[in-house]
């Protein structure tokens, strides 16, 4: 099985130069340099289109492997507010090595566009859980989230932006976290030439609302990676309920929302996921379960949950579906 090391050189080359190439790997233990360009790939389809970069399914000609390729526009980034998003979420795929966290396999840059070459996964978690009977496997992704937060926090990485749309499903229904532009070394020195940069006096905002830790939209964030606890309960209850905990007709009325911290929870909700999630979605940060140590979480007694439980759950999920149909089909169609 092939493992990526990147070159210490590669990690350090200018990202807006036109001639960078693929970093160094390791196959067998024999290390290779190979250059690479878009000939190489077959487009199969367009997956996402992001602030700044579109996203699609691709296939290596050579070896009929699938990739996705993130295609980014230097001229869509030099117009936007934040400018060094494409920089921090390289530095964040070169440092990063873990089976739960997407792998870059090769980077570089051709005329004003640049591309990521990643690993392939499919679905975005909640499309996944569209499907009733995959509330069997929650227990194990959520392991797997947790594995995949812990390894980030061990590295002094926070995401900051743990959303339903940022962690996707792969083909063995393995967890991929995935997008790090909005994500911060807590060691400080790691983010130089990383910083944000604004326009005027406008604040920009890390990260989606909704999922968005207060600490982190009043500007008091803490060195600790606790903004991603709150967004994995925010993640939970997406999932389970099929709506975000935070909602508003604009981001001021999702900031007031989040800061009375008071979301609704359905009937049908199993308590031990209820309980689990008021114990992320607290409004300090060293209150939130996880905080200590991600065992916190490992220990909950929603890990216990039998199999029945889950399987009233569904069916109490199935028919509400039904039921709300026609109601969330007026509704603003929800990206996250």
């Amino acid at each position: 099985m092939e493992r990526r090391v990147p070159s210490r050189n590669f990690a350090d080359k200018n990202f807006e130069d036109p001639k960078i190439m693929d970093e160094f790997y390791y196959t067998s233990g024999k290390k290779e340099a190979k250059k690479i360009s878009l000939k190489d790939f077959e487009f199969i389809e367009f997956i996402s289109e992001g602030a700044y970069a579109k996203v699609y399914e691709t296939i290596r000609k050579k070896y009929r492997i699938r990739y996705a390729i993130k295609c980014l526009d230097n001229k869509q980034i030099q117009n936007s507010l934040i400018l060094k998003q494409p920089f921090i979420e390289r530095k964040v795929l070169l440092t990063t090595n873990h089976e739960n966290i997407i792998k870059m396999y090769h980077c570089f840059g051709v005329k004003s566009k640049f591309y990521f070459i990643l690993e392939y996964a499919g679905y975005t978690l909640s499309k996944f859980y569209e499907i009733p009977k995959n509330f069997f496997k929650i227990k194990k992704h959520l392991r797997q989230i947790i594995n995949a937060l812990e390894y980030f926090r061990s590295l002094k990485i926070v995401h900051r932006d743990i959303k339903p749309k940022n962690i996707l499903v792969d083909s063995k229904e393995d967890i991929k976290v995935i997008d790090f532009g909005s994500a911060k070394f807590l060691d400080t020195g790691h983010n130089a030439g990383c910083e944000q940069k604004t326009k005027g006096d406008r604040h920009t905002y890390t990260g989606t609302i909704a999922y968005m830790s207060p600490e982190v939209i009043d500007e008091k964030e803490s060195n600790t990676t606790a903004a991603d606890l709150w967004g994995l309960g925010c993640t939970l209850y997406r999932i389970f309920v099929g709506e975000r905990p935070f909602e508003g007709e604009n981001e001021e009325v999702i900031k007031k929302d989040i800061k009375k911290c008071n979301p609704s929870y359905p009937d049908y909700l199993p308590k031990e996921l209820v309980d689990l999630v008021k114990g992320l979605i607290v409004l300090d940060p060293t209150k939130r379960l996880g905080y200590k140590s991600f065992d916190e979480i490992r220990s909950h007694a929603f890990f216990k949950m039998s199999n029945e439980r889950l399987e009233e759950f569904i069916q109490h999920k199935h028919t509400i579906s039904q039921d709300k149909g026609t109601k969330q089909s007026k509704k603003p169609k929800d990206k996250s």
